[in-house]
């Protein structure tokens, strides 16, 4: 897809494209007739280094189909994937979205203390080993 990244426009036809490749839009010409699905996922937690994370799952493991990781942005959180979970559960896929240390509903770390991107890495690695 050719286009500046910073264009609304092309970021709203790459959106497009990704909900078309999932099924869930195929007759969509804007993002903004986009339906997000209710929650459907269920909401557990991960103690990590006594650091409580909260990660979100839709669907089931499968023998046939991989387990897909998703990961939120800075300031987001891991049920925004809720939509595209669901969508993809359906389809038999296995989704997990991680609400990354300080976001949505996992545990932020003390005042005192900053976050760094290494130790969202280490974080991933840890949950995606155990």
């Amino acid at each position: 897809m050719k286009g500046n990244p910073n264009d609304r426009s092309f970021v709203n036809s790459f959106c497009v494209l990704c909900f078309r490749r999932v099924g869930y839009a195929s007759d969509m010409k804007h993002t903004s007739q986009i339906v997000l699905d209710p929650p459907s996922y269920d909401e557990q937690t991960w103690n990590h280094h006594g650091l409580e994370l909260c990660f979100y799952v839709w669907g089931t493991l499968s023998e046939n189909k991989p387990t897909l990781l998703f990961l939120h942005g800075w300031l987001d959180h891991g049920a925004s994937w809720n939509t595209v979970g669901n969508r993809l559960s359906r389809l038999g896929y296995h989704c997990i979205a991680l609400d990354h240390r300080g976001h949505g509903h996992s545990a932020h770390i003390p005042p005192y203390e900053e976050y760094h991107f290494a130790d969202y890495i280490a974080d991933l690695q840890t949950f995606i080993i155990e």
